[in-house]
Protein backbone atom coordinates (compact mmCIF):
# COMPACT_ATOMS: atom_id res chain seq x y z
CA UNK A 1 0.00 0.00 0.00
CA UNK A 2 1.32 3.44 -0.93
CA UNK A 3 0.55 7.00 0.11
CA UNK A 4 -1.43 8.57 -2.72
CA UNK A 5 -0.65 12.27 -2.35
CA UNK A 6 1.21 14.89 -0.34
CA UNK A 7 4.60 14.96 1.36
CA UNK A 8 4.97 11.17 1.41
CA UNK A 9 3.43 10.50 -1.98
CA UNK A 10 4.51 7.10 -3.30
CA UNK A 11 5.95 5.97 0.03
CA UNK A 12 5.03 2.45 1.13
CA UNK A 13 2.83 1.82 4.17
CA UNK A 14 3.05 -1.60 5.77
CA UNK A 15 -0.20 -3.43 6.63
CA UNK A 16 -0.62 -6.02 9.41
CA UNK A 17 -0.43 -9.65 8.40
CA UNK A 18 -3.45 -11.88 8.95
CA UNK A 19 -7.14 -11.06 8.92
CA UNK A 20 -7.39 -9.13 12.20
CA UNK A 21 -7.52 -5.90 10.18
CA UNK A 22 -8.57 -5.05 6.63
CA UNK A 23 -6.86 -2.45 4.44
CA UNK A 24 -8.81 0.44 2.96
CA UNK A 25 -8.48 0.35 -0.82
CA UNK A 26 -6.67 3.20 -2.59
CA UNK A 27 -9.88 4.43 -4.23
CA UNK A 28 -11.66 4.59 -0.91
CA UNK A 29 -8.75 6.34 0.84
CA UNK A 30 -8.62 8.89 -1.96
CA UNK A 31 -12.39 9.33 -1.80
CA UNK A 32 -12.38 9.80 1.98
CA UNK A 33 -9.54 12.32 1.69
CA UNK A 34 -11.52 14.22 -0.94
CA UNK A 35 -14.69 14.13 1.17
CA UNK A 36 -12.81 15.62 4.12
CA UNK A 37 -11.16 18.30 1.97
CA UNK A 38 -14.47 19.20 0.35
CA UNK A 39 -16.07 19.55 3.77
CA UNK A 40 -13.31 21.57 5.44
CA UNK A 41 -11.61 23.29 2.50
CA UNK A 42 -8.17 22.41 3.91
CA UNK A 43 -6.25 19.71 5.75
CA UNK A 44 -4.20 22.20 7.78
CA UNK A 45 -4.78 22.56 11.53
CA UNK A 46 -6.90 19.40 11.47
CA UNK A 47 -6.83 17.00 14.45
CA UNK A 48 -7.91 13.43 13.68
CA UNK A 49 -9.15 10.57 15.82
CA UNK A 50 -8.62 7.24 14.04
CA UNK A 51 -10.63 4.99 16.33
CA UNK A 52 -9.94 1.62 14.66
CA UNK A 53 -6.64 2.46 13.01
CA UNK A 54 -5.35 -0.89 11.68
CA UNK A 55 -2.21 0.04 9.72
CA UNK A 56 -2.96 3.75 10.15
CA UNK A 57 -2.89 4.17 6.35
CA UNK A 58 -5.76 6.65 6.22
CA UNK A 59 -4.30 8.80 8.98
CA UNK A 60 -0.90 8.75 7.28
CA UNK A 61 -2.60 9.80 4.04
CA UNK A 62 -4.14 12.81 5.79
CA UNK A 63 -0.93 13.69 7.62
CA UNK A 64 0.88 13.53 4.28
CA UNK A 65 -1.60 16.16 3.07
CA UNK A 66 -0.74 18.51 5.99
CA UNK A 67 -3.19 17.46 8.71
CA UNK A 68 -1.77 18.77 11.98
CA UNK A 69 -2.24 15.80 14.31
CA UNK A 70 -3.62 12.27 14.47
CA UNK A 71 -4.47 10.07 17.45
CA UNK A 72 -4.56 6.40 16.44
CA UNK A 73 -6.28 3.72 18.49
CA UNK A 74 -6.22 -0.04 18.07
CA UNK A 75 -6.51 -2.89 20.57
CA UNK A 76 -4.50 -5.32 18.43
CA UNK A 77 -0.79 -5.43 19.22
CA UNK A 78 0.14 -6.55 15.70
CA UNK A 79 -1.60 -3.46 14.32
CA UNK A 80 0.11 -1.20 16.89
CA UNK A 81 3.53 -2.61 15.96
CA UNK A 82 2.74 -2.03 12.28
CA UNK A 83 1.69 1.59 12.94
CA UNK A 84 4.88 2.28 14.86
CA UNK A 85 6.99 0.79 12.08
CA UNK A 86 5.20 3.02 9.55
CA UNK A 87 5.89 6.05 11.74
CA UNK A 88 9.60 5.22 11.75
CA UNK A 89 9.67 4.52 8.01
CA UNK A 90 7.88 7.75 7.09
CA UNK A 91 9.69 9.82 9.69
CA UNK A 92 6.52 11.21 11.24
CA UNK A 93 7.25 13.81 13.93
CA UNK A 94 6.25 12.72 17.43
CA UNK A 95 4.51 16.09 17.83
CA UNK A 96 2.05 15.12 15.06
CA UNK A 97 0.96 11.64 16.13
CA UNK A 98 -0.10 9.64 19.19
CA UNK A 99 -0.57 5.86 19.12
CA UNK A 100 -2.53 4.10 21.85
CA UNK A 101 -3.09 0.38 22.28
CA UNK A 102 -6.58 0.82 23.60
CA UNK A 103 -10.21 -0.01 23.04
CA UNK A 104 -12.00 2.84 21.26
CA UNK A 105 -15.15 2.35 23.33
CA UNK A 106 -13.15 2.84 26.52
CA UNK A 107 -11.19 5.84 25.26
CA UNK A 108 -14.40 7.56 24.15
CA UNK A 109 -15.46 7.78 27.81
CA UNK A 110 -12.32 9.69 28.85
CA UNK A 111 -12.55 13.43 29.38
CA UNK A 112 -9.04 14.12 28.14
CA UNK A 113 -7.51 12.37 25.13
CA UNK A 114 -4.36 13.50 23.34
CA UNK A 115 -5.23 15.57 20.28
CA UNK A 116 -8.76 16.41 21.41
CA UNK A 117 -11.03 18.13 20.63
CA UNK A 118 -11.07 16.36 17.27
CA UNK A 119 -12.08 17.92 13.94
CA UNK A 120 -12.39 14.58 12.13
CA UNK A 121 -13.25 11.12 13.48
CA UNK A 122 -12.49 8.08 11.33
CA UNK A 123 -14.58 5.01 12.15
CA UNK A 124 -13.72 1.77 10.38
CA UNK A 125 -14.72 -0.81 12.99
CA UNK A 126 -14.68 -4.58 12.50
CA UNK A 127 -17.69 -5.62 10.43
CA UNK A 128 -19.02 -7.54 13.43
CA UNK A 129 -19.43 -4.27 15.35
CA UNK A 130 -23.12 -3.44 15.61
CA UNK A 131 -24.61 -0.09 14.68
CA UNK A 132 -25.84 0.17 18.27
CA UNK A 133 -22.23 0.01 19.49
CA UNK A 134 -21.14 2.67 17.00
CA UNK A 135 -24.02 4.90 18.14
CA UNK A 136 -22.91 4.42 21.73
CA UNK A 137 -19.34 5.34 20.80
CA UNK A 138 -20.46 8.58 19.17
CA UNK A 139 -22.64 9.50 22.14
CA UNK A 140 -19.69 8.86 24.49
CA UNK A 141 -17.41 11.08 22.36
CA UNK A 142 -20.02 13.81 22.68
CA UNK A 143 -20.52 13.35 26.43
CA UNK A 144 -16.75 13.39 27.02
CA UNK A 145 -16.44 16.68 25.07
CA UNK A 146 -13.86 15.20 22.71
CA UNK A 147 -15.31 16.77 19.55
CA UNK A 148 -14.67 20.18 18.03
CA UNK A 149 -17.79 22.10 17.04
CA UNK A 150 -18.55 21.13 13.43
CA UNK A 151 -16.59 17.87 13.63
CA UNK A 152 -16.91 15.52 10.66
CA UNK A 153 -17.53 11.82 11.35
CA UNK A 154 -16.53 9.39 8.58
CA UNK A 155 -18.04 5.93 9.10
CA UNK A 156 -16.83 3.10 6.85
CA UNK A 157 -18.83 -0.11 6.92
CA UNK A 158 -19.98 -3.02 4.82
CA UNK A 159 -23.02 -2.69 2.58
CA UNK A 160 -24.76 -4.02 -0.49
CA UNK A 161 -24.42 -2.24 -3.83
CA UNK A 162 -27.73 -0.68 -4.77
CA UNK A 163 -29.11 1.70 -7.37
CA UNK A 164 -30.81 3.80 -4.71
CA UNK A 165 -29.36 5.13 -1.48
CA UNK A 166 -30.08 2.60 1.24
CA UNK A 167 -31.53 3.71 4.57
CA UNK A 168 -29.01 5.94 6.26
CA UNK A 169 -26.66 4.35 8.74
CA UNK A 170 -26.90 4.86 12.50
CA UNK A 171 -30.59 5.74 12.36
CA UNK A 172 -30.78 4.89 16.08
CA UNK A 173 -28.28 7.59 17.07
CA UNK A 174 -29.89 9.27 20.10
CA UNK A 175 -28.33 12.71 19.84
CA UNK A 176 -29.71 15.80 18.16
CA UNK A 177 -26.16 17.10 17.80
CA UNK A 178 -25.39 14.70 14.94
CA UNK A 179 -26.71 15.20 11.42
CA UNK A 180 -26.33 12.73 8.57
CA UNK A 181 -24.68 14.40 5.57
CA UNK A 182 -24.18 11.86 2.80
CA UNK A 183 -23.68 8.23 1.85
CA UNK A 184 -21.12 7.06 -0.71
CA UNK A 185 -20.94 3.55 -2.16
CA UNK A 186 -17.65 1.96 -3.26
CA UNK A 187 -18.37 -1.60 -4.28
CA UNK A 188 -19.34 -3.35 -1.05
CA UNK A 189 -18.03 -0.51 1.12
CA UNK A 190 -20.31 2.27 2.34
CA UNK A 191 -19.06 5.59 3.65
CA UNK A 192 -21.55 7.59 5.72
CA UNK A 193 -20.64 11.07 6.92
CA UNK A 194 -22.10 12.95 9.88
CA UNK A 195 -21.69 16.42 11.34
CA UNK A 196 -21.52 17.08 15.08
CA UNK A 197 -22.40 20.57 16.29
CA UNK A 198 -22.38 21.93 19.81
CA UNK A 199 -25.80 23.49 19.24
CA UNK A 200 -28.28 21.07 17.63
CA UNK A 201 -29.12 22.02 14.06
CA UNK A 202 -32.77 22.22 12.95
CA UNK A 203 -33.97 18.88 11.62
CA UNK A 204 -33.67 18.79 7.83
CA UNK A 205 -34.82 16.38 5.18
CA UNK A 206 -32.06 13.89 4.50
CA UNK A 207 -30.25 15.08 1.39
CA UNK A 208 -27.82 12.17 1.25
CA UNK A 209 -25.96 11.81 -1.98
CA UNK A 210 -24.63 8.56 -3.37
CA UNK A 211 -21.50 7.80 -5.31
CA UNK A 212 -21.05 4.26 -6.59
CA UNK A 213 -17.54 3.07 -7.49
CA UNK A 214 -16.63 -0.56 -8.12
CA UNK A 215 -13.25 -1.74 -6.84
CA UNK A 216 -13.47 -5.07 -8.59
Amino acid sequence: MRIISGTWRGRTVKTPEGDATRPTYDRVREAVSSIIFSDRGTYEDMSILDAFAGSGALSFELLSRDAAHATLLDNNQVAINCIKENIRTLGVSQQRIVVLKADAFTVAKRSNVAGSPFDVVLLDPPYATSEEDVCRLLCDLEASQLLEDGALIVYEHEGIRRKKVQQKALSGLESQHYRHLAQHVYGKTLIDTFRWTAVPEPQQEDESQQEDITNE
